[in-house]
């Protein structure tokens, strides 16, 4: 998997949610596209 694909579904995953500002939304981003679950 990409990390622009990661993103992009963290994106979709923020706006699901809607419970963190901006800078949460860029700090969980980094941190899910660094994780496990992308990881390959």
């Amino acid at each position: 998997m990409s990390q622009s694909f990661s993103i992009l579904f963290s994106l979709l995953l923020s706006r699901f949610l809607e419970s963190r500002p901006s800078e949460g939304f860029i700090q969980s981003a980094t941190s899910f596209s660094d994780g496990p679950f992308i990881k390959q």
